[in-house]
């Protein structure tokens, strides 16, 4: 029998390895595959952990065929944590060729998960669906995945304010800290509630776990963009019909997480499939416009899929093999 060999890669590496062009110009690639028909995914299966159905396990398969890679993120989400650990943690991706079936890496997923996020696909949307022209820039939730959006967002637009939001203060103060160092011609502001950070924002980005409404839809100027990254958890879903444009990242991998989330329908959601206007696919592959006014209000939701994930830690693999990062072990 042929020896497998497998390649194990760290958070470190997965940092010193992808770029974020790497990590934009994959998922835009990954989002007209799945146009194209070459994505093969199955919606996530919740596996409960606990009896309240607030702490689960993930198992997120995707097949990429023009990629040559089948994959699996293996990912957690608790509701309900123990003190002092994240909501989201210790995520994996296991690697497989589809040629012979073999895994042939194991990588570090929270930062891939991190990335391919907010600095990710919400950047991805941003290019068609946001103004070019975009100065005043909101975050609601300045985590990890709010701290890679926002690196991911200054470069690519003329900014001259971000407000900041945090439920905790301190990681605001520390995000505004640490970006106002990088680009001192941009003002930063902490801002004491949500309101105060999206109001008249040109690009707003929620990048929070909360189950509770932070952002409703009236405080949303004409001409905004906005990524919720968390669906309607922390949105006001009937922002979705006030808006001017309602954008999925992909129906199939979206529908579920929306239509049949317990908490966003216990706030008395009502969404239908087919009011959305279309999916960040539809616009990447130009079947639908994006933009089409200065003032239209537009509104992109997706939690992302596994196959941006696979995607992006194969982008993670093959770096490593060339530059020989990584700790390779083998067994038959």
């Amino acid at each position: 029998m042929p020896e497998c060999q497998v390649r194990l890669l760290s958070k470190e590496d997965v940092d010193a390895l992808l770029t974020e062009e790497d990590v934009i110009s994959t998922v835009e690639a990954v989002f007209r595959g799945c146009a194209a028909g070459r994505v093969t995914q199955t919606h996530p299966e919740m596996l409960f952990a606990d009896e309240g159905r607030e702490n689960m396990f993930m198992p997120m398969p995707a097949l990429l065929q023009e990629r040559g890679v089948a994959g699996l993120k293996w990912v957690n989400m608790f509701g309900r944590q123990q003190p002092g650990y994240p909501a989201m943690f210790g995520h994996l991706i296991v690697l497989n060729s589809p040629e012979n079936g073999g895994p042939y890496a194991i990588v570090e997923g929270t930062a891939i998960t991190n990335r391919r996020t907010a600095g990710g696909h919400a950047v991805a949307a941003a290019k068609v669906l946001a103004r070019p022209d975009a100065r005043v820039m909101a975050v609601v939730g300045c985590g990890s995945q709010g701290r890679q959006g926002l690196n991911a967002f200054l470069p690519r637009y003329p900014l001259e304010e971000v407000r900041l939001y945090d439920r905790f203060p301190a990681a605001a103060e520390a995000l505004a800290a640490g970006a106002s160092a990088r680009c001192p011609g941009v003002r930063f502001t902490v801002c004491e509630a949500p309101r105060a950070a999206v109001a008249g924002a040109d690009i707003v980005l929620t990048a929070t776990t909360s189950k509770e409404t932070l952002v409703e839809g009236g405080w949303l100027a004409p001409g905004s963009f906005t990524a919720a990254l968390f669906h309607f958890n922390d949105l006001d879903w009937r922002y979705a019909r006030a808006c001017d444009k309602w954008v999925l990242g992909l129906r199939e991998a979206d529908y579920g997480s929306i239509l049949h989330n317990k908490d966003v329908l216990a706030k008395g959601a009502d969404l239908k499939p087919g009011e959305e206007y279309g999916d960040l696919s539809d616009v990447l592959t130009g079947r639908l416009p994006g933009r089409t006014r200065a003032d239209e209000r537009i509104l992109y939701t997706h939690m992302g899929m596994g196959a941006l994930d696979v995607a992006l830690a194969d982008v993670v693999f093959r770096r490593a093999v060339e530059t020989d990062r990584g700790q390779l072990f083998r067994f038959a």
